[in-house]
């Protein structure tokens, strides 16, 4: 298993359809995933996370011991998704950790791993001028006089050809070291591991290191009873670079640094505060006086109880709780040449908790070739964070850089959110014969994040599978060792919004008179609901040889009633955000992903324990826009020859609106557009040039 800091990065190129993104090159980003393409343009699209039957967040998954999992399963389609509900509305990862074994002893296995990551490659900065080469395009250009270009030679160029490329990404060490035990009896199993990872950035200033532990306990305390424990726990160290990757010092820009300038002594070789020759001071000098990391502090723990009081009945009880504590601090010190001589300091902290209760009753029955399962289930999620955080600046000795030495630019923030779901479902499971099987699936969710008039959503799947091996006319195909055909169709919700975004709430808004000004700060949207998704998949699945699996699905998704930031006119009375425009959520439009997954898994050699396999995949998704809001379908509409504003926060698409009256421009003006795009969180503008009359 190839050593990473983040278990996602394994699971790369092997799912087909599973896109993990990386917002940075940072060994501690946080990775995200999308299944199918984007299901959503204002709600979020991430996959529900399931860690041993309990949803956890991406930073819980982050924290693991990759070697602590045991299988990794990923639900696509909406017959195996919508037994977890509207959270899972963008599929689902499902994450299985390591046990003991009954009546095994002591297993004891210990693991160290050293890796050294490097750029992939250099073609661009080997392409860049040297000293020598830079003199003498110097000299044939004739940019600079003979006497300047002797000047150089003298006091410049001499026998320095530094390669700044080099200097700026450095090849980073990873070190990672685990230890397990695991072992059982009849009653109790167990499984226990700890270790550490550490891994260091490509730029400057940047490492990321982790120490984590795990116990999972089961045991059987009756016949009839069982229970189990899973707990991690994990704390990190973070460290950023400071330079961006337009920063000349340490970032991109500094590969084009001039070759005759070195951020080192040319006497003793000792690395400097500021670069010779050039207004810049050295990585050293800008990571040492501006010193910044964040730390936190993950567990994660459930505990289940299962009961089976009479044949085929199966009661379980399932709890869990995550908390997560951030702890981020920044200081700039007086020293850093660019303070000049006042310094800042910034402390955060936050907290997060999330609380799971599901309860289940499962009954299974069967007479002749028929076999049911019915389950009825409920489920509570009641989530919370709170975090606060301070700055100020007029530090001016890099000795007292705490908070309570700040003179100047005070400044106090704090923040709280919460939000619960409520939700019971039912499952109905039947096959005739172990060939043919229909799944049905029927759930009701309540989200606090709408209003009571909205607040549920009822939803339901069904699910087809036909295992054609079991047929008789196949049977004695001896190369054909599985075949299965399956269909689904189901409906699910999605309700990943900020909090609080139906309710109508006033905040600071300014000043007057030296005291605080209050206005609205949302109008809210009580009439708020749930987005609606809806999907079709069919696909086979076939083992041939018994060294051949293939897998091809064909998926239709449509999304709509979507949960979207519809800009308001400037007459809403909301304050101007920084974008230019003021916006509520709204229930609008609707989206299309439709694709195909192929999949190809082949075992070439195989021994007693030993084997070597391949994997292909490929998956085709195309995203459409069927409709946005007030009916447009694209960017380019106008209504009543009225201009039209840019305000969307989204990259994917680029709606109008009304936004100006028609007294507000001449009825013959000229309008030009000017549309910008930036792939970030502010991805766009109309810019306007209206003349005046």
């Amino acid at each position: 298993m190839k050593p990473v800091a983040n278990p996602l990065d394994a699971v790369q190129g092997k799912v087909s359809g599973l896109q993990v993104f990386s917002s940075s090159g940072e060994p501690s980003a946080r990775l995200s995933m999308a299944l199918h393409g984007q299901g959503s343009l204002g709600a979020g699209t991430g996959l529900l996370i399931i860690l041993d039957g309990m949803q956890v967040s991406m930073n819980v998954l982050q924290s693991m011991n990759q070697n602590d999992i045991e299988s990794v399963q990923f639900l696509k389609d909406a017959a195996a998704t919508s037994i977890y509900g509207a959270r899972a509305a963008n599929g689902v990862m499902y994450v299985t950790t390591k046990r003991g074994r009954t009546e095994t002893r002591p297993t004891v296995n210990l693991r160290a791993q050293y890796a050294v990551s490097s750029l992939a490659n250099t073609d661009y900065f080997d392409q860049l001028m040297s000293g020598p080469e830079l003199l003498r395009y110097y000299q044939e250009t004739g940019i600079y006089t003979p006497a300047e270009i002797a000047a150089f030679k003298e006091n410049y160029f001499k026998e320095t050809d530094f390669q700044w490329y080099k200097y700026v990404y450095q090849p980073a060490p990873m070190y990672t070291a685990d230890v397990s035990v695991s072992g059982g009896t009849t009653g109790v199993r167990y499984y226990l591991s700890g270790g550490a990872l550490s891994q260091d950035g490509l730029r400057m200033g940047s490492s990321y290191k982790k120490v984590y532990g795990r116990i999972n306990l089961d045991a059987n305390l009756a016949e009839w009873v069982k229970a189990n424990v899973n707990t991690q726990v994990s704390y990190d160290d973070t460290q950023v670079s400071p330079f961006g990757s337009n920063n000349a010092v340490g970032g991109g820009l500094a590969a084009m640094n001039a070759p005759f300038a070195s951020p080192y002594d040319p006497n003793t070789g000792l690395e400097l505060e500021r670069v010779p020759l050039l207004d810049l001071s050295t990585p050293k000098h800008v990571i040492s006086t501006n010193p910044a990391k964040t730390n936190a502090f993950i567990l994660s723990a459930n505990g289940s109880l299962t009961l089976t009081p009479i044949k085929n009945l199966t009661i379980r009880s399932l709890a869990g709780l995550e908390l997560n504590y951030g702890d981020s601090r920044s200081r700039t010190l007086p020293s850093y040449y660019r303070a000049y001589g006042n310094g800042s300091s910034q402390r955060a902290y936050s907290m997060a908790s999330n609380v799971t209760v599901t309860n289940t009753v499962a009954y299974n029955m069967g007479f002749d070739d028929h076999h049911i399962t019915a389950l009825l289930g409920h489920e509570y999620t009641n989530y919370k964070d709170d975090g606060f955080s301070a700055a100020g600046s007029g530090i001016l000795d890099d000795r007292l850089y705490l908070l309570n030495n700040v003179t100047q630019s005070k400044s106090v923030g704090e923040d709280t959110n919460s939000y619960a779901f409520l939700s019971f479902f039912t499952q109905l499971s039947y096959d005739f014969s172990e060939r043919y099987f229909v799944d049905l699936v029927l759930r009701n969710d309540a989200s606090s994040r709408f209003g009571r008039n909205k607040r549920n959503g009822l939803f339901w799947s069904l699910g087809l599978l036909w295992k054609a091996k079991s047929e008789a006319f196949l049977k004695d195909v001896s190369w054909l060792n599985e075949l299965d055909l399956k269909a689904s169709y189901g409906t699910q919700g999605n309700s990943s919004i900020p909090p609080y975004s139906t309710s109508s709430y006033v905040g600071k808004v300014g000043q007057k008179k030296g005291g605080m000004s209050l206005g609205f700060v949302s109008l809210g949207n009580p009439d708020l609901g749930w987005e609606h998704q809806s999907k079709f998949t069919v696909g086979a699945k076939a083992r041939l040889l018994n060294r051949l699996d293939v897998n091809l699905e064909y998926y239709n998704r449509i999304t709509s009633d979507m949960l979207f930031e519809v800009p308001l006119p400037y007459t809403s009375g909301l304050p101007v955000s920084s974008a230019g425009y003021a916006t509520r959520y709204e229930n609008v439009g609707r989206y299309l992903n439709h694709g195909v997954d192929f999949q190809v898994n082949a075992d070439l050699l195989r021994g007693r324990d030993w084997g070597v396999s391949a994997n292909i995949n490929f998956n085709y998704n195309r995203d459409k826009v069927l409709e946005l809001f007030e009916g447009r379908q694209s960017c380019t509409s106008q209504a009543d020859n009225w201009p039209t504003l840019w305000a969307n926060p989204s990259p994917l698409f680029c709606p109008f609106i009304k936004a100006l009256t028609p007294k507000q421009v001449c009825p013959n003006g000229i309008i030009q557009e000017q549309i910008k795009t930036k792939r970030a969180a502010t991805t766009a503008m109309l810019c306007l040039n209206i003349p005046q009359h």
